[in-house]
């Protein structure tokens, strides 16, 4: 998610915009930034994460859709204690565009909450003319940048798999569904 910031620590953080402490995972060394997007990204470029998509998916009944995400809209919810802490969440929504960024593909909600040094996070992709893909699961590092695959609608009514995350340069993200048939 392009626009959204990541959670961070600081007594006045400023819910969009504005740099922020990142320590949710509860690393040791924690950094100031103004980076937006999914709670975490892959350490692989996207051309390498993609690459390893299409190649881990040679069965018959495999299937990869890359998109890319940006974000519309988002908000930090603080719940709780002041600042970050077990519970607070945020949402957002964004609008999916091919690979090429030529036309957009789609639109996904996403939902993640604050956990113990880890996000738990559900969202769900909607491709046009095609069904919805739904992910669930959690994120326990900075560069933890899978999550399963836990269902879909229509064409993607009983798939599984993996979706890949990758922050990009230009500030969208890289989404990279490895989709398999049940």
């Amino acid at each position: 998610m392009n626009q959204r910031m990541r959670i961070g620590v600081a007594a006045a953080a400023v819910i969009l915009g504005g740099g922020v402490t990142w320590s949710a995972f509860g690393a040791s060394q924690a950094s100031t930034t103004d980076h937006h997007g999914w709670p975490t990204s892959s350490s692989q470029s996207a051309a390498e994460v993609v690459h390893a998509a299409q190649a881990s998916a040679q069965d018959p009944e495999s299937q990869v859709l890359t998109v890319v995400e940006q974000e519309v809209a988002s908000v930090f919810i603080d719940v709780g204690a002041a600042g970050e802490s077990p519970g607070d969440y945020f949402v957002a929504r964004g609008r999916l565009w091919n690979r090429s960024q030529t036309m957009v593909v789609g639109r996904d909600a996403v939902h993640c909450t604050l956990g113990v040094r880890a996000f738990i996070c559900d969202a769900t992709a909607r491709i046009s003319g095609k069904g919805k893909i739904a992910v669930y699961g959690a994120f326990f590092s900075e560069d933890d940048a899978r999550i399963p695959v836990i269902g879909g609608t229509d064409a993607y009514r009983d798939v599984g798999g993996q979706l890949t995350i990758a922050n990009q340069s230009d500030g969208t993200t890289l989404l990279v569904f490895q989709l398999t048939r049940d």
